[in-house]
């Protein structure tokens, strides 16, 4: 079974100060502070000593949010970056711990960095650094839910439906054992409405519970919640989880906004997650009591997160007390700097060039039969030609443009692969799009991190792989007689 720890006391802020999250790392007083004082990087550290009984669980560590660049390391050495101050993320221990007492660090610079949003643009509110949000650990069956997506399609029909993709976590590769998964739909009072029961094989399962009569639909006034309770059984252990949402129904159209079919003025305000004094780091109590402000002391219906993924507990009340969510990405007028922008324009002509040569595979395995062939089986090689020469031409531009000469280095990659792979041409487009990727990023790296002047010597490695690899097509293609 999943267990879970409050992992919130026990924190060494800045070496000397015992601390609990969430935790501002600057308090700051009410107005005229020099917001400058918290953009540096704050250091946390606790121990943690790893229980015997953890054995054969995995053990992951998760943070619900920490502004903004935070790095983690375990005994000194790092093991998890995360660059975002919103987002929770998690970093598995199970591998990391070793007997005993073990050194958890955490390093939040709170720095503007224009590569992390929200920042590089013009913003209006300020950015706490800290851990602003609690720390948890938990304890897992070597298989578990790692996700789960509700879904509730077709909701004004007389009989509802939900339908739930699930998704496992298996670091160690056991997914491929027998399992089984169990589900139950109950409503507010814990009964139970529908059950089913599937077996699950590989990492992901869909779950259907359909013919559902009596169910309310969640809306304002009518806040209604159910929750999925998911068992999962496998040859590693058990799992559960469970999750609360609601059946409704919302669309934006040029009639305006509908909520389960019929329209609504939407009355609502932007809500930041800053408090006086304490910046970012207010725990439930307060996160719940601004959802309350809002819906019934101001009498709203929606609510902004301006401008950035909120505290979970200031979600779950909102849908408890019936306030309409508009959840935001990090990030406002801005995300990401020049290399972002690189890639939004480069991305979609690579993906359509790729979609093209992968739609030109068949005639492309044609041709390997001869010309005359080719033609014979009705392809067009003459236009065919053209329009490989083209797409590639055209593809190798557009990342050579935006990547530079060391681009080329990924060349290589469709000749190793073919050798590899064989002749197809479907397979091989698409494995040679994520080696090529995979080579050019790690030449990248080293030509940054690893060589000086910090320039990658082009020349030298394509010798260095590109000769091995053309005398040993020379030496096959001599044993198997073809010269």
């Amino acid at each position: 079974m999943r267990t879970i720890i409050d992992l919130n006391d026990g924190w060494i802020f800045e070496g000397n100060a015992p601390v609990r999250l969430p935790h501002n790392a600057v308090d700051l007083p009410f107005s005229y502070f020099d917001e400058g004082s918290y953009q540096r990087a704050f250091r946390y550290e606790r121990i943690l000593a790893r229980d015997p009984a953890w054995e054969g669980r995995e053990v992951i560590l998760r943070f619900d949010g920490a502004m903004a660049d935070t790095r983690v390391a375990v005994n000194g050495v790092e093991a998890l970056r995360h660059p975002d101050g919103y987002t929770p993320f998690a970093l598995r221990l199970t591998d990391l711990l070793r007997p005993g007492d073990n050194r958890i660090s955490v390093t939040v610079d709170g720095s503007e960095n224009p590569d992390i949003p929200p920042f590089g643009g013009v913003i209006d509110y300020l950015t706490y650094a800290g851990i602003y949000r609690e720390a948890w650990l938990e304890l897992r069956a070597p298989v578990s839910i790692g996700s789960v997506r509700i879904e509730t399609p077709d909701v004004l029909c007389a009989r509802k439906r939900v339908v739930a993709a699930v998704t496992l976590d298996d670091p160690q590769g056991l997914a491929g054992a027998p399992a089984r998964i169990a589900a139950v739909l109950r409503d507010a009072t814990g009964a139970e409405l529908a059950r089913t029961e599937m077996p699950v094989t590989g990492r992901a399962a869909q779950v259907v519970l359909d013919g559902l009569a009596g169910i309310r639909l969640w809306s304002p006034e009518d806040p209604a919640l159910y929750t999925l309770e998911l068992d999962l059984v496998t040859g590693a252990g058990s799992d559960t989880l469970s999750t609360r949402f609601g059946f409704r129904e919302v669309s934006f159209t040029a009639e305006g906004f509908f909520l389960n079919g019929a329209r609504r003025k939407i009355v609502g305000l932007n809500r930041h997650q800053s408090f006086p004094y304490a910046g970012y780091a207010m725990g439930r109590a307060a996160q719940e009591r601004d959802a309350e402000i809002l819906r019934h002391d101001l009498r709203l219906d929606m609510v902004r997160c301006s401008h950035y993924p909120q505290s979970t507990h200031f979600l779950n009340r909102c849908d408890e007390i019936g306030l309409l969510v508009f959840e935001e990405i990090p990030g406002w007028q801005h995300i990401g700097g020049a290399r972002w922008q690189d890639v939004c324009v480069a991305a979609p002509g690579v993906a359509a060039v790729l979609l093209l040569l992968v739609r030109l595979a068949p005639r492309l395995d044609l041709l390997l039969l001869g010309d005359a062939e080719a033609r014979h089986l009705g392809v067009n090689t003459n236009a065919t030609g053209l329009q490989v020469m083209a797409l590639v031409a055209l593809l190798t531009g557009v990342v050579v443009a935006y990547c530079g000469s060391v681009a080329f280095v990924g060349l290589v990659v469709p000749h190793l692969l073919r050798t590899l792979l064989g002749p197809g041409h479907r397979t091989l487009v698409t494995a040679s799009a994520l080696g090529g990727a995979a080579l050019l990023t790690w030449a990248d790296a080293v030509a940054r991190n690893a060589i000086s002047p910090l320039e990658l010597p082009l020349g030298v490695l394509v010798t260095l792989v590109g000769g091995p690899l053309f005398f040993y097509l020379v030496g096959r293609s001599r044993r198997a007689g073809a010269w």
